[in-house]
């Protein structure tokens, strides 16, 4: 028994618990109704928790989207002035979405709030009946008690075990791995999911695009692989809308010319405006998509399997300064390209810009990347007159791929037989692939391409952990901010990859070591790469422009 001034014992919960099941809930609105039917907020131990539970259930219910942005606009004024362990409410939710790691078992962590509120509430109960038994004789104290458990046993008999059908998880054996990864183009695009498909301007990005786009429509090949769904294209021209019909035209004589009619259809905005953060009108541009979707079944019997938004900037809509930076918005923005997937079943890519040095990466947030399916980079080497030559596709980033694969193309002028106005002709250019596609494939001209046999391991090393691992940094005062990695990150990678010689585990360690330090130096000394301690006792590694062969001699 307890002594009086034992303090009681304190309530059973779990705020991880709670945090995970938000986070899961703010980042697919999907959750909700796989708990709707029996998680309450009055069961979550921390009542913020609770309150934001009950304002995701009223927007969800609504039919709106219910994420740390939206949920802004209807907060009670109390909550916005909170303040949690420092944070604002805003941090705060933020922090909720960034910690989640799965969704997958959200229904299991709202039957473990369920069960800890349920045991809350029978230690309540049993200390309100005992406080009553110690009490003058109440008649009606064992019908009262009868009658509040037995709501207890009603909760409980939610903790029953579920059929299969009910598990938010999948088992070993149930699932058929060949069917577990579906592509849309075999190893590089995956059926369904979000994508970059980023470049400097003048790297030919659109080109790229729609011939990706003619390749989906017309079932044929393209960077050397099948493509195994075949469909309709949608794509949202928020630039160059005038040059749409002439590039896709060209496109199609040159990939698939036996096609009269193709199923590709495109918006711009003034038939459809589209902010990607601005949940109403994502689901207007959704309810569109699917009605161009019942289009194309009825016109071509086939489903729309592609929508491509260019660029990604001018529709993102931000809303002040600085928001395309912000972490928390470049997810958001990747958030509303993977629901437009979700209730599409099309895979959605979204043309977007590098930074100001092509080392940097996509423009803005590396949120962007790290939260995509796919990173398609168009590459090229850039006069300072803007002639672009050994054009290039690299794969930066692939789930369930290869990343740091090069696909290069040619580009050729072509007279469309279609004349302006002034009777004057019209002219495009049309994408012709390379039949050889190797990571690490040298250019035509052997002389030209700065990095060696021997670099090309650290290369690809680099190219994969600047995507995934990689973060902004500014190494000197007056230069450009650069997406560099910790240069042990890319050691450990870097032996992970290397095949040494020896026989002990000893000198297999030391022949990587010294084939690690040779890399560096040789790639530092031929302009390959930076590197810089930039924060205390930590050195990172970036990609620099290298100079070719003719500059480095002509250099003073």
């Amino acid at each position: 028994m307890r002594s009086p001034t034992e303090r009681p014992p304190e309530p059973p919960h779990n705020i991880e618990l709670e945090h995970a099941l938000l986070g899961a809930l703010f980042i697919t609105n999907a959750v909700f109704q796989h708990v709707s039917s029996f998680l309450r907020p009055e069961h979550f131990y921390e009542p913020l928790h609770g309150k934001l539970f009950e304002i995701s259930a009223e927007l969800i219910s609504a039919g709106k989207i219910a994420n740390p942005i939206t949920l802004k606009a209807h907060l009670p004024p109390e909550l916005k002035k909170l303040k949690i362990s420092g944070l604002t409410i805003y941090q705060y939710l933020a922090r909720l979405v960034a910690e989640a790691t799965t969704v997958i078992n959200a229904a299991d962590y709202a039957r473990g709030i369920v069960a800890l509120a349920r045991r809350r509430r029978i230690m309540e109960l049993a200390e309100d009946f005992a406080a009553a038994a110690l009490d003058d004789d109440d008649p009606e104290l064992a019908t009262r008690a009868r009658d509040a458990f037995g709501e207890v046993a009603k909760v409980a008999a939610l903790e029953k075990p579920l059929a299969a059908d009910d598990f938010m998880a999948y088992w070993h054996g149930d699932v058929v791995p060949a069917d577990s990864r579906p592509w849309l183009v075999y190893g590089t695009i995956p059926e369904t999911g979000s994508g970059l498909l980023a470049g400097q301007w003048g790297t030919f990005k659109t080109f790229t695009a729609i011939d990706i786009a003619c390749a989906v429509m017309s079932g044929t090949p393209i960077f050397g692989s099948e493509v195994d769904r075949r469909g309709g294209v949608l794509l949202y021209a928020a630039e160059g809308q005038s040059e749409v019909p002439i590039r896709l035209q060209a496109s199609i004589n040159n990939r698939c010319s036996w096609m009269t009619k193709t199923p590709f259809t495109w918006l711009t905005p003034e038939k459809l405006p589209l902010n990607l953060l601005d949940p109403d009108s994502v689901r207007n541009f959704i309810a569109r998509a699917r009605q161009v979707d019942a289009e194309m079944r009825r016109r071509f019997d086939l489903p729309l399997a592609l929508i491509e938004i260019d660029t990604v900037v001018t529709t993102a809509g931000f809303k002040k300064p600085g928001d395309e930076d912000d972490a928390v918005v470049g997810a958001q923005l990747v958030e509303a390209m993977k629901e437009i997937s979700r209730q599409t079943g099309a895979f959605v890519l979204g043309v977007d810009h590098f930074g100001k040095s092509a080392e940097t990466g996509t423009r803005g947030s590396s949120a962007k990347e790290s939260n995509v399916d796919v990173v398609l980079a168009t590459l090229g080497d850039k006069s300072i007159s803007g002639v672009v030559t050994n054009p290039r596709l690299a794969v930066r980033k692939v789930r369930g791929g290869i990343a740091g694969r090069e696909y290069h193309f040619t580009t050729t002028i072509i007279d469309t037989k279609v004349v302006d106005s002034k009777l004057r002709p019209i002219t495009t250019l049309t994408i012709t692939w390379s039949e050889q596609s190797d990571p690490v494939a040298d250019t035509k001209d052997k002389k030209k391409d700065p990095w060696s046999k021997s670099l090309r391991l650290l290369r690809r090393v680099l190219m994969n952990l600047l995507v995934d691992r990689g973060v902004d940094q500014h190494p000197y005062p007056d230069g450009p901010i650069v997406r560099a990695v910790d240069k042990e990150v890319v050691r450990a990678e870097f032996y992970k990859d290397y095949p040494a010689d020896g026989e002990t585990a000893e000198k297999k360690q030391v022949a990587k070591n010294k084939a690690f330090n040779r890399a560096i130096k040789d790639a530092q000394a031929a302009g390959l790469i930076g590197v810089r301690e930039i924060e205390l006792n930590i050195q990172y590694i970036w990609l620099a422009k290298a100079e070719t062969p003719a500059e480095r001699s002509t250099a003073p």
